[in-house]
């Protein structure tokens, strides 16, 4: 069930309108506190906030599982295909000696892309997801590669480059962030897809 159709009349409400003025007269490092707004208005309030500002907005909660639960209550006052995107958590404190988690990693470089892409997205995170060091966005651009059919490929470099950019190979790829390479065929996983690609190469092309 949507409940967008409730932010929708509250846009232009005098309030609404008022706060979301003060919000974008904000310079760089100042601060605007709202009190008073009860738990269950939080939500239509900051929902009427996206959909009038349209910008990006990071919304912080204290804890993961409060943040999944609010990414839920949210979504129902926005619009189709604007739903808010989770930012997980780091899987392991700074000095563990476990390996992150490939499919959790795989998700925050997607959710970056989409960052980079979408000028009004919004995102949940818990506090300790701050925690966490990212690449700058150039950085993540210099790692793409764009294909068009009939191209030349050195297969051996593109090889070399998946294993610098972090890519795990595989007798079969199951998960984002792997490859498998046969012949002139090599299957991967490009963290954000949905699923998995096939290049096929004939010869160098």
């Amino acid at each position: 069930m949507t409940l967008a159709h409730i932010t929708a009349q509250l846009v232009d409400d005098p309030w609404h309108r008022e706060l979301g003025e003060s919000l974008r007269a904000l310079g760089e490092g100042q601060v605007l506190e709202v009190e008073g707004i009860p738990v269950a208005a939080r939500a239509p309030v900051l929902a009427t906030l996206i959909r009038r500002l349209q910008c990006p907005f990071l919304l912080l909660t204290a804890r993961h599982d409060q943040a999944f639960e609010f990414q839920d209550t949210l979504a129902t006052y926005l619009p189709a295909g604007q739903s808010p995107l989770l930012w997980p958590a780091p899987e392991t404190l700074p000095y563990d000696l476990l390996a992150p988690d490939r499919a959790a990693s795989a998700e925050r470089v997607a959710l970056l892309r989409r960052l980079v892409t979408d000028p009004s997205a919004v995102v949940i995170a818990p506090v300790r997801a701050l925690t966490q060091l990212l690449s700058p966005p150039e950085t993540l651009w210099s790692q793409a590669i764009e294909f068009r059919v009939g191209e030349t490929l050195s297969l051996r470099a593109f090889l070399a480059h998946l294993l610098a950019s972090g890519y795990q190979r595989a007798a079969v790829v199951s998960a984002p962030g792997q490859f498998s390479h046969r012949g002139g065929i090599v299957d991967l996983w490009p963290p954000g897809s949905r699923l998995a690609l096939r290049l096929e190469l004939f010869g160098d092309e």
